[in-house]
């Protein structure tokens, strides 16, 4: 019959314990994986209808600059940020 000590069931809990944090930790960024994939297909796609409708407009860092026509004939440029963690 098998003995365990007390530094082997301290052991088996430091393992134990380190693999429930790597598993959390890859769940936690398997997530956040899947947000900013979700959320780049997003803004790739609102700037896709934004040029297809006519206006020009491009990437500025992590935002979207449209180039706009006011009534009046003037040209004004609208910056639209991306939100940074």
């Amino acid at each position: 019959m098998f003995r365990f000590t007390i530094r082997d069931v301290l052991w088996l809990m430091v393992v134990v314990g380190l693999a429930i944090a790597l598993w959390q930790e890859r769940r936690v960024l398997l997530q956040e994986r899947q947000n900013s994939e979700l959320w780049s297909r997003r803004s790739i796609a609102a700037l896709q209808v934004i040029q297809k409708d006519g206006t020009p407009a491009d990437w500025y860092g992590s935002g979207i600059v449209v180039q706009e026509t006011h009534e009046s004939g003037a040209n004004y440029t609208k910056v639209y940020p991306g939100t940074a963690k």
